[in-house]
């Protein structure tokens, strides 16, 4: 495995440590990496979900957006760190504790770059259990909606806009625009996003549910 045409958004103070973080990173083979102050990323946050987002365990409240955007690395964790403070972070798919080496740094890149994750097992077991106790159910979100707001709401979450969806069920938008109001309000949520949102978390559970060894799979190699 290799890293391979993958942005990282170095977040923190414009300081020494950070600097010399951000140049040594700046040299691995196929890492585009910024730098990037906490306030600069709340005003401009343009970041996309296939990003890499590394920040210092001790400036993740200083981050208004952290749970919303890319793929999050938190490093110089102490040890003594709740698994509470990290569980509820979605995005979160690597940690490392402050005494983690630099060679784990590149390896935990490397491997949340192309998809995987980078925690301990134990962490991994108490995000999955916080998922499945604060999830509903896969079956209740599509029993609340008709079939005809079940094939709105799937062209939702892959991307359509309004327009594309009354053409491809041969309605006009307006109509589609009143649908998308009531499904909204049967699953409770408030746009979009949150829609997209809860349609992953629902993904995610039916993985875990169907596949007893997802826990095995999913937690790549930790050292």
């Amino acid at each position: 495995m290799s890293i391979k045409n993958t942005n990282l958004v170095l977040l923190g103070h414009l300081n020494i440590q950070n600097r010399v973080l951000y140049d040594t990173l700046a040299k691995v083979q196929g890492i585009s990496v910024t730098l990037k102050s906490c306030e600069d990323f709340n005003m401009t946050n343009k970041m996309d979900n296939n990003d890499v987002l590394l920040i210092e365990f001790s400036d993740i409240e200083g981050i208004n957006n952290l749970l919303e955007v890319g793929m999050l690395i938190i490093y110089n964790i102490p040890d003594d760190v709740s698994e509470v403070q990290l569980i509820k972070m979605k995005n979160l798919k690597g940690v490392l504790f402050k005494s983690s080496s630099h060679e784990h740094l590149i390896k935990c890149i490397e491997h949340v770059s192309q998809g995987g994750m980078w925690l301990p097992r134990q962490l991994m077991v108490a995000m999955l259990k916080n998922l499945l106790i604060t999830t509903a159910p896969s079956h209740d979100i599509l029993d609340l909606l008709t079939r005809r707001e079940q094939q709105i709401l799937q062209r939702l979450v892959n991307g359509y806009s309004n327009q594309q969806i009354a053409d491809e069920l041969f309605v006009t938008e307006s109509t589609v625009k009143t649908h998308v109001y009531k499904l909204y309000r049967k699953i409770n949520v408030r746009c979009r996003r949150e829609a997209i949102s809860l349609m992953k978390q629902r993904h995610k559970r039916s993985d875990i549910e169907q596949n007893p060894n997802f826990i095995a799979n999913t937690v790549l190699e930790y050292t």
